[in-house]
């Protein structure tokens, strides 16, 4: 869960929103993959709806949301908060495809506490190696890279 972002008008970053949202819906141990954040006409100094991947510790991956309702109430008692919502499990044909070339799942799946192989586990140090020098991962650089090895 590495997405870099601002604090919201209540010191909550993106991540913080979600992960707490989740919680409340009953998930202690998950993974998230920030995909995307949507275009809607949020309030001043709150986060944008987001989409995002979320890995759940049983192996479930499903896609997730995050909307603005104005019918939530804030922590500071005022009308509007983030509302969660989450779709339907994906196959496991999708998360296989998924799994093979994206590090982003990987580390999530990490997260969740699940299982990944070996193979998975070089690929995704070699993807953290990237990040920290603040470069992309792309399993065709890893490829290349393994590949001159």
């Amino acid at each position: 869960m590495e997405y870099v972002d601002f604090k919201d008008k209540w010191g909550e970053g993106l991540n913080e929103v979600v992960e707490k949202l989740l919680r409340k819906a009953g998930y202690d141990q998950f993974g998230l993959v920030f995909e995307a954040e949507e275009s809607e006409d949020n309030p001043p100094g709150t986060h944008g709806p987001n989409l995002f991947t979320l890995v759940e510790a049983s192996g479930k991956v499903r896609l997730g949301i995050n909307h603005w309702d104005w019918s939530k109430t804030a922590p500071d008692g005022s009308e509007g908060y983030y509302r969660l919502d989450l779709e339907g499990e994906w196959s496991e044909d999708s998360i296989q495809r998924k799994r093979d070339r994206d590090f982003s799942l990987l580390k999530a799946m990490e997260d969740a506490g699940l299982s990944i192989t070996d193979e998975e586990k070089r690929r995704l140090k070699w993807a953290k190696e990237r990040w920290a020098k603040g470069k992309s991962s792309y399993l065709e650089d890893y490829l290349e890279e393994t590949r001159q090895q």
